[in-house]
């Protein structure tokens, strides 16, 4: 499959089968408790194979991969709890599309009530106890508790996207198209004081937070087509590029202890694969060579 295909799948519906499962019970909205920074566990990922998105997890070497969701429909965008225990993630299918939280293990699968097919791109609040999402069909951003209560509205509708709590639950990072292109933004957690990271007419896309709270990492699209990975401080100032590959460097994440990002790695439009760096661009190494195509790494705080 063409790779700019399999890019505009990830933003948009994908094909279901029907399944119905349970919705979130009491146990699963116990909220997590620690806070980052924390040691690095797993990372967990989207692989598309064989017509569908399922959700991985391996250690941070490539070993140890485990399926935690099945065939039965598609799975992707997973984003971990602050104690590594469940992971929040994006389900279509027919019945149950919708966000869900499932255990580390891809155990005790439960929907979040009130969230459907267009809801994306979730984020675990610090203490577990909310999730901020991006809707698709109006542009907006959202935080609803786990038990499906409390749905707020963040943003207005400029196609806000990827949403992302900051390590102390105060801010929350996202990229919008609110002035034509795609920039990054920051704006309190009840969605007051948005203020943008960068200005240009480039394509900023996908933030991440150091588990110090300082510092932004983000995919940059260039002029020239292709995407590299940069930094800029969360109060705003000098961006640094940190990759120049020929290929695309899309969807970077910090490590829980800061030291490393893992991001996606495009090169000759027939795959996609996991790689990881030191947080200042050296020392990069595939972790995935699959031969098939891996988005949406997020790293386990172990």
């Amino acid at each position: 499959m063409d790779m700019k295909k399999i890019r505009s799948i990830l933003l948009i519906a994908c094909v279901s089968l029907p399944c119905v499962l349970p919705t979130l019970s009491a146990e699963a909205s116990i909220p997590d408790v620690r806070s980052f920074p924390g040691g690095n566990g797993r990372i967990a990922f989207a692989r598309f194979s064989s017509s569908r998105w399922r959700i991985f997890s391996m250690e941070a070497n490539g070993s140890g991969s485990l399926r935690l969701t099945d065939r039965a429909m598609n799975s992707y965008t997973p984003g971990w709890s602050a104690t590594g225990t469940k992971i929040v993630f994006r389900r279509r299918g027919d019945g149950s599309e919708g966000l869900w939280v499932m255990r580390a293990d891809g155990s005790r699968l439960k929907k979040v009530p009130g969230t459907r097919w267009f809801c994306g791109f979730p984020s675990f609040s610090p203490d577990g106890k909310k999730i901020v999402y991006s809707n698709e069909k109006d542009g907006r951003i959202y935080v609803i508790n786990r038990d499906g209560t409390g749905k707020t509205r963040l943003t207005g509708a400029s196609r806000n996207v990827a949403p992302t709590f900051s390590p102390d639950g105060k801010k929350i990072a996202y990229f919008s198209r609110r002035q034509g292109d795609a920039e990054i933004f920051v704006m309190d957690a009840d969605g007051s004081n948005k203020t943008a990271l960068t200005n240009n007419s480039l394509e900023d896309n996908f933030p991440d937070w150091s588990p110090d709270g300082t510092t932004l990492v983000f995919q940059r699209t260039r002029a020239s087509g292709d995407a590299e990975i940069y930094t800029v401080p969360a109060t705003g100032g000098v961006q640094t590029r940190l990759t120049n590959h020929l290929g695309d460097d899309i969807m970077p994440v910090w490590s829980p202890n800061g030291s490393r990002i893992a991001f996606v790695f495009e090169e000759d439009g027939t795959d996609s694969e996991i790689w990881v760096m030191d947080a200042d661009g050296n020392n990069l190494s595939a972790v995935t060579a699959n031969n098939v195509y891996e988005y949406f790494p997020d790293w386990e705080p172990a």
